[in-house]
């Protein structure tokens, strides 16, 4: 157990081929499956979803699917948004290829979206190497310690490191912003041996393979000497709003990205497939929706097409996380919020600008879209949420918790832009 959960993390060996063997199961199953397809569109008919459309991202092959029901499993975080002391924006604590299609392919279909004001993430990572496993150093018993050599977290909570991971970033953001750090260290040689040895040679590298590469390079052993972290990437993230049957606001879509962990994501998965296929009828045409596919597909090519006012990926998506990073970090207010938006506004009026050379750029420049999308729905709803307390960042200009607010937070696409309301 660790972070104050009330719960215990098994450790699976080989876990990281386990998406592998589902795959061979599904398709022993006699499942028809597209490999490399990315879904830039879901297609709605008579108020329902009933389909959905992409491309393949290797060879570039449109796809217009028809389903009797769509579900989402695309991952429950949105990174690349900021970045750590890197400045790598694909060095990050959790996969960096979430960029939000999750919430911005369900909320342009018009479902709710719920919690994306409070479900924004951080966590600590090795000095320059973007990795999950802070739960397990934590629980283990390590000590954070300043640059001055100070254990500082009893001064934001009882439980210490050990605490629910938003306070451990703030603690240690504070310590930064009055000058007592960077660097940081958890300081782990007071564990005992066994334990220690297990923490460094089988945990981590369950949460992420290449640690020990990153150990050897840097020097890193656990018994011997403190390992320098930092504050990682913020992970902006939501949730797409489902009732108990795992079904959104609009008919024929599903939630099957609730949960983080694999046991959750697994069971939202099942539950969200059981009410799908409950419920299916025919799988319906798509007769009438001719030119909107049609115009999906120039939309998704665009970026191929030469023009002398060209708008680099790279170019694009650095600028959303300039203003991200800048306007919405650790701590922001109102006003720098109404900036960023502000901004992303305008980074969306040069969309059309967007350029790609080949299929892995025009790939990037999607995720960029998403990126983007999302970026501009977190930050609204930030902006109303007008409390501290209940994430990671805290409002300058607001910066108590405010009981009436112990509410959800939705956003749902209107007729003239982003409809944000409290359920």
């Amino acid at each position: 157990a660790g972070r104050g959960e009330p719960a215990w993390y098994i450790n699976i060996a080989d876990g990281q081929m386990i998406k592998r063997l589902i795959a061979r199961k599904i398709r022993s199953m006699g499942a028809d499956v597209l490999d490399h397809v990315m879904i830039t569109k879901l297609l709605k008919k008579d108020g329902r979803v009933v389909g959905a459309a992409g491309y393949n991202v290797l060879d570039g092959t449109f796809y217009a699917i028809r389903a009797a029901g769509v579900i989402l499993a695309l991952g429950n975080s949105c990174n690349r948004a900021t970045a750590n002391s890197t400045g790598n924006p694909y060095n990050t604590w959790h996969s960096p290829f979430n960029t939000g299609s999750q919430f911005v392919l369900a909320y342009e279909a018009g479902a709710d979206i719920i919690n994306m004001d409070i479900k924004q993430q951080a966590t600590l990572v090795p000095k320059g190497f973007g990795c999950a496993g802070m739960n397990g150093i934590n629980s283990a018993g390590a000590h954070e310690l300043n640059a001055l050599g100070e254990r500082f977290m009893g001064r934001y909570h009882p439980m210490r490191e050990n605490c629910p991971r938003q306070f451990q970033v703030g603690g240690t953001y504070q310590q930064q912003v009055e000058g007592n750090g960077p660097p940081f260290y958890m300081e782990m040689r007071h564990i005992d041996a066994e334990s220690l040895r297990h923490l460094q040679y089988t945990l981590m590298p369950g949460d992420k393979a290449t640690f020990l590469d990153y150990c050897e390079q840097r020097g890193v052993d656990f018994a011997t000497a403190p390992m320098e972290v930092e504050l990682s990437e913020i992970e902006f993230s939501g949730m797409l709003a489902t009732d108990d049957g795992f079904r959104s606001t609009v008919p024929g879509l599903y939630n099957g990205c609730v949960f983080y962990t694999f046991s959750g994501s697994m069971c939202s998965g099942y539950l969200a497939g059981r009410s799908a296929a409950s419920e299916a009828g025919a799988v319906p045409d798509l007769d009438g929706l001719e030119a909107e596919i049609e115009a999906e597909r120039a939309r998704i090519a665009a970026p191929l097409a030469p023009r002398g006012d060209a708008l680099p990926q790279a170019m694009f998506e650095a600028s959303i996380r300039q203003v991200m990073s800048y306007y919405m970090g650790f701590v922001r207010n109102g006003k720098g919020m109404e900036v960023a938006l502000e901004r992303l506004a305008f980074i969306a009026s040069q969309a059309d600008k967007l350029s790609a050379s080949n299929m892995h750029e025009l790939m990037l420049a999607h995720e960029s879209l998403h990126l983007l999308q999302s970026s501009t729905l977190s930050t609204l709803c930030s902006l109303e949420r007008r409390e501290s307390g209940r994430s990671i960042y805290r409002r300058s200009d607001y910066p108590e918790k405010d009981p009436a607010l112990d509410r959800v937070l939705a956003v749902r696409r209107g007729a003239d832009g982003p409809e944000v309301f409290w359920l």
